[in-house]
């Protein structure tokens, strides 16, 4: 219950269009983003855990510190621009949640979803053109960013 009223602050502090949960279509939207940009079947996910290493073609963008990661790499989003935000592991229990929201709204989320000891999520293109996958390991203090094969217009 604690995650949805994280959720339902969220709603209220950022209207549509600025947040969405597409609670009932997020199966749909996720089995897009795995038929565009994994090596699996979409029966596999909860196995498979949409794991970094099944990202077709991935490719290493960087490494950087956690805060440089929260600073500045997600500054590089543009305003007014609604993104695909794919948690894994969120503090809510479940596999992956996703999310439609602009950069401030998957900002705030991406906080209040901080709680996790290793976050790990995708930030995705809303027409499918590119995926980026973000491993946060606060331990180490690093941040790996992988890219799908496709073009990213923001992480090169």
């Amino acid at each position: 219950m604690y995650w949805q009223e994280k959720i339902h602050y969220l709603k209220q502090q950022y209207p549509t269009p600025q947040f969405n949960d597409p609670f009932w279509r997020g199966k749909n939207v996720i089995a897009t983003i795995i038929d565009t940009f994994f090596s699996f079947a979409q029966e596999d996910i909860y196995s498979n855990k949409l794991d970094a290493a099944k990202i077709k073609n991935r490719e290493l963008i960087k490494t950087c510190s956690v805060k440089t990661l929260y600073q500045e790499e997600m500054d590089k989003l543009p305003e007014n621009t609604n993104f695909w935000l794919l948690l894994m592991n969120p503090p809510m229990g479940a596999e992956c949640q996703i999310y439609d929201c602009q950069k401030n709204a998957l900002r705030e989320l991406l906080y209040l979803s901080s709680g996790v000891p290793e976050p790990q999520f995708y930030i995705i293109d809303k027409k499918y053109r590119w995926l980026v996958f973000f491993d946060v390991n606060r331990q180490q203090d690093i941040a790996a960013i992988y890219k799908s094969p496709l073009q990213s217009m923001i992480w090169g």
